[in-house]
């Protein structure tokens, strides 16, 4: 049976190999860097389970292990998908409570569609068009969704299960 946890210590040697493998931004392949990741996600999930208020965009003093600045300053949960059958995690799902905040915008692509139409002709055509901006707002970070690539097209949608575990976090908090 698989289910959805809070990340822990012991999780670091395993996300690391998977990290190896997969090569993605938000789970390096630094076992450092994985190992402040849990160490703020299990802090982050102690301040919710005492119903404190999340730690969004505060001072939150030294730079953990070569985290992002913007990461270090907020709060971030890293849940992992394990298996009762054979025990260690597959996948992990990650939620960053703020990215930026005034004076340091979060760098995001918008999309837009343009329309282009020629009365002469009587013919147009859109086109989708990527946009830079600087969001000040403080938006959450859906991200950090990895699954080990065996059970990537499982018959229970392992994957569908890591990122719907975001969303319900934000539902709850």
């Amino acid at each position: 049976m698989f289910f959805i946890r809070c990340s822990k210590l012991d999780d670091q040697p395993t996300l690391h190999k998977l990290a190896k493998k997969v090569h993605f931004i938000t789970l390096p392949a630094d076992g450092d860097i994985i190992s402040q990741k849990i160490r703020a996600s299990r802090a982050a999930f102690g301040r919710v389970a005492k119903g404190e208020p999340a730690n969004i965009g505060s001072a939150a003093g030294d730079n953990p292990g070569g985290l992002s600045d913007a990461i270090a300053k907020t709060d971030l949960f890293m849940c992992v998908l394990d298996d009762t059958d054979n025990p260690g995690c597959l996948g992990t799902s990650q939620l960053i409570a703020q990215m930026g905040g005034p004076h340091n915008p979060n760098l995001c692509f918008k999309l837009e569609v343009r329309s282009k139409y020629s009365e002469s002709l009587k013919t147009g055509t859109n086109s989708l068009v990527a946009q830079l901006d600087a969001d000040e707002s403080g938006p959450t970070e859906s991200g950090g969704l990895i699954l080990q690539p065996s059970f990537r097209g499982h018959s229970e949608k392992l994957g569908r299960f890591l990122s719907l575990i975001r969303f319900h976090m934000m539902g709850l908090h």
